[in-house]
């Protein structure tokens, strides 16, 4: 049997033996064998407040959930990818969403002036 089959049997026969990963001290959250991943920050919200409509209140917030949760992973990539062919795979995907979001700015803006 592999170790990873093992260790999984083990942790559903004794669920109460799992010893949950903890964050470092730059707040990723390591594991032996897979990726590094932010651990979930619960953000306080702007738009979660009565001054915006209930029905778009949740889309608003998580919107900005999302944009905050990019900006936190790209610096974290920047900073911990110093090699100079990695950094420019990375600006090079950060220039697709620049363009998308450009994209998406422009069309919002098409819609807001035929409204």
């Amino acid at each position: 049997m592999s170790v990873w089959r093992a260790q999984t049997l083990q942790e559903i026969l004794h669920p109460e033996l799992k010893v949950e990963p903890k964050p470092d001290a730059d707040g990723i959250i390591r594991e032996p064998g897979k990726a590094p991943v932010m651990p979930f920050q619960k953000i306080e919200s702007v738009y979660d407040s009565d001054a915006y409509p209930e029905e778009v209140r949740h889309d608003y917030v998580a919107l900005e959930h999302v944009t905050t949760r990019f900006r936190t992973e790209f610096d974290y990539l920047l900073r911990t990818m110093p090699d100079t062919a990695q950094r420019e795979v990375i600006l090079e995907i950060i220039h697709k969403h620049k363009e998308y979001l450009a994209s998406l700015e422009s069309a919002l803006a098409e819609d807001e002036q035929t409204a």
